[in-house]
């Protein structure tokens, strides 16, 4: 079958109860924000739900790349296949991903279940933040009460002294620091302090997140 072959039939099989649920939302072609990765199709209804389509035309080289990328942000991941790679895309699977596999024979649709899977438990919260637009994330915060947007500035407050709480780190360019719009929103401004007598300019971006954040897991043992 042809990967829009296998997409009608989940639309009309597995699919079809969220595509008439007015609480859900099906997305074909979602961009995952690990290493490029983009699952086939996706269902959000409270759970995260992922549908990856491996077609006897597909080649499995970037399954397990893509089995990696999936377990940061999805509660349930299916792998629907044909015949010619069951065995082989249950033999690579970790316990939690559920295979199918898919046939249109003499007219009749088939879906079949060949392993059960179960909810993730492993997701990573930073990856499911990045699916997020800023006004969602901040939406996310405000519901939860986390009350603090941290900004890492030039002229903040010293790091070390500072009591830290949960809330939204904010890291700037590197070049250029946090844009003026983002600085609207900060609630509290830290800084990296210098030890050096010359000062120091600026800190790669991805070494003062590592640092910053390190400093709130030793404080609030998140």
């Amino acid at each position: 079958m042809k990967d829009f072959q296998i997409r009608e039939l989940l639309r009309k099989t597995e699919l079809s109860q969220y595509i008439n649920d007015n609480d859900s939302k099906v997305v074909e072609e979602m961009k995952i924000p690990i290493a490029n990765a983009r699952i086939d199709m996706a269902v959000i209804n409270g759970s995260f739900h992922g549908y990856e389509i491996k077609g006897s035309s597909d080649t499995l080289q970037r399954l397990p790349n893509q089995l990696v990328a999936y377990s940061y942000v999805f509660d349930y991941l299916v792998i629907i296949t044909e015949e010619k790679y069951i065995d082989k895309i249950i033999s690579m699977v970790p316990d939690w991903v559920a295979v199918a596999v898919c046939s249109n024979k003499e007219s009749e649709i088939i879906y079949n279940v060949k392993k059960e899977g179960h909810r993730n438990v492993n997701k990573n919260g930073f990856y499911l933040a990045k699916l997020l637009w800023k006004e969602e994330l901040l939406d996310v915060l405000k519901e939860n009460n986390f009350k603090n947007v941290y900004g890492a500035v030039m002229n903040g407050a010293n790091l070390y002294q500072e009591n830290l709480g949960p809330g939204l780190l904010v890291i700037g360019n590197e070049s250029t620091g946090i844009s003026s719009e983002n600085l609207k929103l900060l609630t509290r401004s830290i800084t990296i302090p210098s030890h050096s007598s010359n000062g120091t300019e600026s800190l790669n971006a991805a070494m003062a997140g590592a640092i910053i954040l390190s400093e709130f897991f030793r404080k609030i043992k998140i």
